[in-house]
């Protein structure tokens, strides 16, 4: 579903499943921004899928902020 929020819930579930399959790759998907990949990272995804957080807006300047929390 395009443009969806990023819900926070989803977090704990991410934690549950790495407990779970500490093996496995755990890609988050639906509302990721700049704003949350730390969050999001933490949690324990492995991975990530970008597309709103991307193209909503400047593209340029989207892809800089995602750079810029990936080296922090």
């Amino acid at each position: 579903f395009p443009r969806q929020k990023f819900d926070d819930k989803a977090l704990e579930k991410v934690k549950m499943l790495r407990k779970m399959f500490p093996e496995k790759d755990i890609i988050a998907d639906g509302g990721v921004k700049a704003e949350n990949l730390i969050k999001i990272k933490k949690s324990g995804a492995t991975g990530v899928v970008i597309g709103s957080g991307i193209f909503d807006g400047n593209v340029k300047e989207n892809l800089e902020k995602i750079k810029k929390e990936l080296k922090e």
